[in-house]
């Protein structure tokens, strides 16, 4: 059975997807979502966890983006441009990190297709209001509640 996965970048114009050094699980791999909504949050890395949290509701099994703090997301998405690529699933596997959305290729992936984003803020935003993906920003205040 084939399958397709999706792999998103700040580099545009790719052919392959070279496996790189992770240093999280200290491997050669490239990664990849099942959904190009689950990847779209990393067409920018500026500054991974630390500026915006990735992730998928348990009960309603929506994706998410989660601001830090105030002004993060736009630090990491604002002006950012990039591209979520589809490839061929076959070298993927499943379960070998922590975060089940996250599938794996200990070798280069030949890209399938590319949709270019020129202004991922703006791309992020419109899947929200498709209710597509679910975005939580700080007030400049750190108040959520009150």
């Amino acid at each position: 059975m084939s399958f397709n996965v999706f792999h998103s970048s700040p580099v545009q114009g790719l052919s392959v997807i070279e496996p790189r050094f992770s240093l999280t699980h200290k491997r050669l791999w490239v990664y990849a979502t099942k959904s190009p909504i689950m990847s779209a949050p990393f067409l920018s890395n500026l500054g991974g966890d630390l500026t915006c949290y990735v992730g998928k509701e348990i009960v309603e099994n929506r994706s998410f983006i989660m601001e830090r703090n105030p002004g993060l997301f736009d630090q990491r998405y604002l002006n950012k441009t990039g591209s979520i690529y589809m490839l061929p699933g076959d070298t993927f596997i499943e379960n070998q990190t922590t975060w089940k959305e996250e599938l794996v290729s200990e070798v280069a992936v030949p890209v399938l297709d590319e949709f270019r984003i020129d202004n991922v803020k703006d791309f992020l935003f419109r899947l929200k209001e498709l209710n597509l993906l679910d975005i939580y920003l700080i007030p400049e205040d750190g108040l959520l509640y009150g």
